[in-house]
């Protein structure tokens, strides 16, 4: 039979040798278990550094064990807690525990912070002061024993790998402890100079799923049908699982930079022939999606901006940060995050998060997205049911103006029952249950998702259609959002002022098509009670698709008709609609016609 020990300590050497003893005898006789050999002198662990004991060659079988832990010599101090002998072997519990269960079936190695953040063992970031030169960086490798390293933002920031004492178990997916470890090492570098920050690479994730492998074949090419970006378009970033840039619904609106194919770096952003995005996944050209989720997310913010008929170009800006599984590293969420707000980005939409210590770098590359690139950063509150008052997921909850963290909406209007809440911390609610949208597939279908991940790009639409109108940074356009919300009395306890959002108050009337000769429809009337009459003003022999939109941005009803002629009518009940102000769209081949209509 199995048995493991597994402790908790905080020991700094001088001078001694520490040991685990076990007796399965009453204390006549000892095994004993060395630990912390890889500690030097004046060398401490972390505070939470984990051990684990496969004791099974004296436990095994045994009702009653002796367990001892002592040192010879001369130490500072070894500092013990939280003992727990178990017969499976154990794992870091992570927050929330599904992330734990998650990576272990996936077989992704793991360690926990002091607060269950899962990050992965002897991983570092480290951010370099702008004064750092080639030779600082490869003195300070050296000095911490990496064996192997990552690096983005033309070498700025570097992701360490480190050859340090911590021995793993057999299957490599967490660490016995008793060494120096990366937790303290993190403290360390934060200290040398050259050094702007550190932080441990934790995971972040959005929809978790087990399947799927990640294509990483770059592009040759760019991809066929994506137009040239307006240098006045406005720019929603989805950091995401990717984006299915050959979707009908979204290829017209993806993101195109200037680097023509074959020709290397043409905009000095260190990577090559990023023809509409990067995938940081597997650092090459093609942030396509191999989840769905990335997908989804991009549809709702294409689909908000269509029926709020914007007066100037939208486009969407796929960058792939998370796996086939929704799976992130931070390292790779601050890279893209970077190169998001230095490529063009108004609005980036962070459709993820993660529990634990906060990253204080991912918090440095949104506050420069505020202070250098006018960027808003559109953040979802987390599907948990927590109050982010007591649990704190990043990056909805740094302290930073130009992040607006986005609860969800069930179908009722009321607060998604996963949604995660505050009323200091969610600054606004949209619809988050069951929403239709683009999903990655040779037909270009559809398909519903729920999550707060599914509410934050309404939000990201509402932001774009805010800079779109006019506003000049951050602030404005978060400003613009939230006093455009409608208060809710039922979820003010668990939203800033109840606030929901209403897309509708965000298109001025003046900015709709009029009813006119040359435009193919009129609606009238217009307030209207229950009856609404849409006529056709010029023959129209192909099919359209007619949406009606409530203030929340949601799709309330979507249906097509067949070809009209001139004078033809549709009769629209909308009786079972409450009073408010909607859009109705109606989208032909090729064009798209809307108008704001008031209910009573």
């Amino acid at each position: 039979e199995k048995v493991w020990l597994e402790f908790n300590q905080y020991y700094r050497n001088f001078s001694s040798q520490t040991t685990v003893s076990v007796s399965n005898d009453n204390g006549m006789s000892w095994t004993d278990f060395p630990i912390n050999t890889a500690v030097g002198k004046n060398v401490e662990t972390s505070r939470f550094d984990r051990v684990k004991l496969d004791i099974s060659s004296v436990a095994g079988s045994q009702f009653e064990v002796r367990v001892r832990f002592r040192f010879e010599g001369n130490n500072y101090f070894w500092i013990i807690d939280n003992i727990n002998l178990t017969e499976e072997e154990p794992f870091p519990i992570t927050f929330p525990p599904y992330l734990g269960d998650s990576l272990q079936a996936l077989g992704k190695p793991y360690e926990i912070d002091s607060l269950g953040g899962a990050f992965i063992p002897e991983q570092m970031i480290v951010q370099f002061t702008p004064d750092a030169t080639d030779l600082d960086r490869a003195g300070l490798r050296d000095t911490f024993g990496v064996i192997a390293y990552d690096t983005c933002m033309c070498k700025k920031i570097e992701l360490w790998t480190l050859g340090g004492p911590v021995i793993t178990d057999t299957t490599g997916l967490s660490a016995f402890g008793g060494g120096i470890g990366v937790l303290s090492n993190v403290e360390q570098a934060a200290s040398k100079s050259k050094v702007d920050d550190v932080d441990l690479n934790h995971y972040n994730f959005n929809q978790i799923q087990l399947p799927g492998d990640d294509p990483c074949d770059p592009l040759a090419n760019l991809p066929a049908g994506v137009p040239q970006t307006p240098s006045d378009a406005i720019v929603v970033a989805v950091l995401d699982t990717g984006v299915d840039y050959n979707h009908d619904s979204l290829t017209n609106y993806i993101w195109r930079n200037d680097d023509p194919a074959g020709s290397g770096d043409d905009d000095a952003n260190c990577l090559d022939d990023d023809f509409i995005g990067w995938n940081f996944v597997c650092d090459t050209n093609n942030p396509n999606d191999d989840h769905s989720h990335g997908t989804h997310v991009a549809g709702i913010v294409v689909q908000n901006l269509r029926n709020a008929n914007p007066g100037c170009d939208f486009r969407i800006m796929p960058v792939k940060t998370h796996d086939s599984h929704g799976l992130a590293e931070l390292f790779d969420v601050i890279c893209g995050t970077y190169y998001a707000m230095q490529e063009g980005a108004d609005v980036i939409n962070d459709s993820w998060g993660y529990y634990g210590i906060e990253s204080r770098l991912l918090k440095n590359a949104i506050d420069s997205a505020r202070i250098t690139y006018n960027t808003l950063i559109v953040a979802a509150a987390g599907n948990d049911t927590l109050s982010l008052d007591e649990y704190r997921q990043y990056p909805a909850v740094h302290e930073l103006t130009n992040i607006v963290t986005v609860g969800a909406l069930n179908v009722n209007n009321l607060l998604a029952p996963f949604s995660n809440f505050s009323d200091l911390e969610v600054d606004i609610a949209a619809p988050g249950e069951d929403i239709l949208s683009t999903v990655p597939g040779p037909d270009s279908p559809m398909d519903f998702k729920s999550g707060t991940s599914m509410a934050a790009p309404a939000v990201s639409a509402a932001a774009a259609l805010a800079y779109c109108l006019g506003a000049e940074t951050p602030a404005d356009a978060k400003d613009w959002v939230i006093s455009c919300a409608s208060p809710f009395q039922l979820i003010d306890t668990l939203v800033v002022d109840g606030n929901v959002l209403d897309l509708v108050c965000l298109v001025p009337t003046d900015d709709l098509p009029e009813s006119k000769p040359e435009t193919p429809f009129a609606l009238f009337p217009n307030p209207v009670e229950n009856q609404l009459f849409l006529q056709a003003l010029t023959d129209l022999p192909e099919e359209a698709d007619i949406l009606l939109t409530n203030n929340l941005g949601q799709v309330v009803w979507q249906f097509q008709c067949g070809g009209l002629l001139r004078s033809d009518q549709l009769l629209l009940d909308l009786s079972r609609f409450p009073p408010g102000a909607y859009i109705l769209t109606v989208y032909t081949r090729g064009n798209k016609w809307a108008a704001k209509l008031i209910k009573g």
